[in-house]
């Protein structure tokens, strides 16, 4: 499974909503996850005036990840904003999960009127990527012929 749960709508007035395609995600490590957050606003939006913040909460705490459109993160290029904010997409993009990526991940937008619109929330979940069973089996044979050479010798 890659992808759970049905689409669901968030509905701030008659006029704002925020829209979640799904409410968690499995990925493996090394893969690559966008996470979707699609809003609607009364008029078009002025981007100047429209901000982005996105944060992932685990056992640690909050973490910002993204805030005023911009990554936050020093030193992380993993992580960056892919939608296109003038047609209501503000979608989060993680290359190269990890398992430290596990959480669950809010989109947070503020629209031009002032109007601060929050999902509920993407659960992430990163398994870690599986060694190939040819590298297992070659470090087992020469585990094995350690401990026979070992045993030869003694």
């Amino acid at each position: 499974w890659r992808w759970g749960a049905a689409s669901r709508f968030i509905i701030l007035s008659p006029s704002a909503f925020i829209f979640f395609l799904f409410s968690w995600y499995r990925s493996k490590e090394g893969e690559t996850v966008i996470l979707n957050c699609h809003f609607n606003s009364p008029r078009p939006p002025s981007l100047p005036d429209l901000t982005v913040k996105w944060y992932k909460e685990d056992e640690k705490g909050q973490m910002d990840l993204l805030e005023n459109n911009v990554t936050i993160l020093p030193n992380n290029s993993r992580i960056f904003m892919s939608g296109d904010l003038s047609h209501g997409d503000a979608s989060l993009v993680i290359l190269n999960v990890t398992t430290s990526d596990h959480g669950i991940y809010f989109c947070e937008v503020t629209l031009p009127d002032g109007k601060v619109v929050t999902g509920d929330g993407t659960k992430l979940r990163i398994r870690r990527a599986l060694v190939p069973f040819t590298l297992i089996s070659f470090a087992l044979l020469s585990l094995s012929s350690s401990i026979t050479n070992f045993y030869k010798t003694t």
